[in-house]
């Protein structure tokens, strides 16, 4: 039987993306008013998904896997919900490398990161499998989608892990031996940032952080006073707030316990907000969000640089000539950014998205 959504934290999902959108359109500029701490570590939303995954895929599918066509049809859903717009995506800066190239022959002026040059053809090849987050050594075409590499195979992983093991206990001890040795591997070599490499490394330890937050806590008989999930807000706020002050490796578990706190609290004020409508949509397109934002940036980010000719700084330590605005004018470029990003994805969710899985869900 299909386990009930939870809304609310697909609302979270939303704000997560939202804030990865941000982190992004921030550096274009030299100074910008988005310079506040958990937007310029965006980044660290990277494992909240993980931790969500983790804890949303456990609550529908750990009792939904008894056999090798349930992996196989588990599978084929996780594919058809991550690739095609994965695939569009990529094609768009396939394109985008094929612009830059040309500029670049007729101009006669190469980018700081040359066409075709970290995106070669064992690039293509590894976006096309799937296989960038761990088979190249830098990101590449639509950066964000490292981690949906990392998370596919993770969830393979997942359902191959539960076919094989059936007792809750020891599914339970085998997700805790997991996220023990990813953390010792990530900590042996400096691991918890990365999106190549051992980013599939982080992926384990984030996902099944969730994993095993969703198994001990989702057999429990009542839900808890409702503060308990005010006290995860608190938490989250808290987490956002000091986001800088936080060792990396231990934002998966604080993330884990946000969630647990949400999940096993009864209905609150903050709970019913993060149920209602236009939160729960933001969620439901957080995937089109999280994948097209970096192309709207890029496209923001040359217009202004080639066409209207902004005045811009270059930085040695980072390669990239960064946009001098004032505060006034980049409010302005990151709303009409995140706008065009928020049409894209709700266009891609409607059109692609929600057709797909559709299907995908037919038995």
């Amino acid at each position: 039987m299909k386990a009930k959504k939870l809304l609310y934290l697909e609302s979270l999902r939303g704000f997560a993306a939202l804030i990865v959108v941000l982190y992004h359109g921030n550096l274009m500029f030299s100074e910008s008013f988005l310079n506040i701490s958990i937007i310029n570590h965006g980044y660290v939303m990277v494992d909240f998904f993980f931790v969500l995954s983790g804890f949303v895929i456990a609550y529908n599918y750990a009792d939904r896997i008894t056999k090798w066509r349930d992996v196989v049809i588990f599978q084929t859903r996780r594919f058809l919900r991550l690739y095609p717009l994965h695939f569009v995506t990529f094609l768009l800066f396939v394109g985008i490398e094929g612009a830059k190239y040309l500029f670049e022959i007729r101009s006669g002026i190469a980018a700081n990161n040359p066409a075709f040059s970290t995106n070669d053809w064992g690039a293509v090849l590894s976006n096309l499998s799937l296989t960038h987050s761990f088979a190249e050594n830098d990101m590449t075409f639509n950066d964000p989608s490292w981690s949906i590499s990392a998370e596919f195979y993770t969830y393979l992983l997942f359902a191959v892990l539960f076919l094989l093991i059936q007792k809750p206990i020891l599914r339970l001890i085998s997700g805790v031996m997991i996220v023990v040795l990813s953390c010792a591997f990530l900590i042996q070599y400096n691991g918890f940032t990365a999106t190549t490499g051992l980013a599939i490394i982080r992926c384990f330890y984030g996902f099944f952080v969730g994993v095993i937050t969703c198994m001990a806590i989702q057999k429990l008989p009542e839900k808890y006073n409702g503060i308990i999930g005010v006290f995860g807000f608190i938490l989250l706020c808290f987490i956002l707030f000091l986001v800088d002050t936080i060792p990396h490796g231990v934002f998966s578990p604080l993330f884990a316990i946000v969630i647990g706190f949400f999940y096993i609290s009864r209905s609150n004020i903050i709970k019913r907000v993060m149920n209602s409508r236009p939160f729960v949509y933001l969620g439901t397109i957080s995937y089109g969000l999280y994948m097209w934002h970096v192309a709207v940036w890029w496209m923001i980010n040359n217009g202004l640089k080639y066409v209207l000719k902004t005045p811009t700084i270059y930085s040695d330590n980072r390669n990239q000539d960064f946009l001098i605005l004032s505060d006034s004018q980049s409010m302005g470029i990151v709303m009409t950014g995140v706008i065009v990003t928020f049409i894209l994805a709700s266009l891609s969710y409607h059109l692609l998205e929600k057709p797909l899985a559709a299907r995908s869900f037919k038995n």
